[in-house]
């Protein structure tokens, strides 16, 4: 027992230093870690007490000094106790400052050189957004007119291809040969994502005023798109390449797709059961349109919904196409030829919405 004594005091005076880390829950718990270290001090306090009662008592006769005994090893061992409180708490308050340190220095940012700067800016994600094809030529001219458009088709470049965004029933009359079709609607709808990136886009419609609509659209995409200034029609006119032919009014030259009705003829139609067909944009239909009328802008309406949009009409019905502009009102053509295709019967065109109602 005298020697464990004499260990568990030595201990106290000649500390080892460890080098483990401490974590955070330790150091803010240094009261219980005190008050468990106090309570084994008690308890060989005791221990030691009674060691050395009986040994003086039993070996040395010195009973008389009984008390003097017990004050000299109740200060030894109070001492101790200070002393090494004061230690622990001091070590603590070291240990916690370098924990501090370690914390602000692991939370500071990596630093590089210039050199490993420049070259992380040269070769990585800024620096390629910055050089992005659109990003280069974002500048370029949106429109470009036949002889211009001459020469790229003559050239040998691989940096383009040309783009017909329009519906389905004008590529198949005639188009430019290996251009990519693609109708607005669908574009609008999420394809334009199927186009290149790293490539100039020549958008062709029927007269130029859709390609530049096309052409902005794309832009916002960030992609370098660029409209024929005059369409397909010009182009064809110009000598341009082409398959087929361009003039839709060829192809559908009967009377009914040239007839634009009055709106009193449209008032008696109507009366006799025959349907109004609204080709206008959804937002101008939304705005105002006839009652009863039923908004089927094709042009706007992609490939997908097209069944679904055509299908509001009864089998077999008579209609009349609602339009009050130069597009929609060719969406009024295109429209009713694709009604006719399934099994409707297409009358004519009325483009004085307006004045239906008064």
């Amino acid at each position: 027992m005298g020697i464990i004594f004499i260990i568990i005091i030595l201990s106290c005076f000649f500390p080892q230093i460890s080098f483990a880390v401490m974590p955070p829950d330790f150091i803010f718990n240094i009261g219980a870690q005190v008050a468990q270290f106090l309570s084994l001090i008690t308890l060989f306090t005791s221990i030691a007490f009674g060691f050395v009662y009986q040994f003086f008592k039993s070996r040395f006769g010195l009973l008389e000094r009984r008390k003097l005994l017990v004050v000299g090893i109740t200060s030894v061992l109070l001492i101790s106790g200070i002393v090494t409180y004061v230690y622990s708490m001091d070590k603590q308050q070291k240990e916690y400052e370098r924990w501090l340190e370690e914390s602000r220095i692991h939370s500071q940012p990596i630093q590089v050189n210039d050199k490993q700067e420049k070259e992380a800016v040269e070769t990585g994600p800024i620096q390629e957004i910055e050089d992005s094809f659109y990003n280069l030529n974002k500048d370029v001219a949106i429109s470009i007119n036949d002889s211009d458009f001459m020469q790229v088709v003559m050239s040998n470049r691989v940096d383009y291809i040309v783009l017909d965004a329009r519906e389905d029933i004008e590529y198949a009359n005639g188009h430019y040969p290996d251009s990519l079709h693609i109708r607005f609607a669908d574009l609008r709808n999420g394809q334009w994502q199927n186009l290149p990136k790293d490539k100039y886009i020549y958008v062709i419609c029927w007269s130029g005023i859709r390609g530049k609509e096309v052409a902005e659209f794309l832009r916002e995409k960030e992609l370098a798109a660029i409209y024929l200034e005059g369409g397909a029609l010009s182009w064809f006119d110009y000598g341009g390449k082409w398959i087929g032919n361009v003039k839709f009014a060829d192809k559908y030259s009967e009377s009914r797709y040239h007839i634009v009705f009055t709106t009193e003829e449209v008032r008696n139609m109507v009366a006799q059961g025959v349907l109004l067909i609204d080709t206008r944009e959804p937002e101008k239909f939304k705005a105002s349109h006839i009652s009863n009328s039923i908004n089927i802008p094709t042009m706007y309406t992609p490939s997908d919904e097209i069944e679904k949009t055509f299908g509001q009409l009864p089998s077999g019905s008579k209609f009349i196409t609602v339009c009050d502009g130069y597009v929609n009102c060719f969406d009024a053509k295109v429209t009713g030829v694709e009604l006719e295709r399934r099994g409707h019967e297409f009358l004519g065109r009325y483009n004085k919405p307006w004045e239906y109602a008064k």
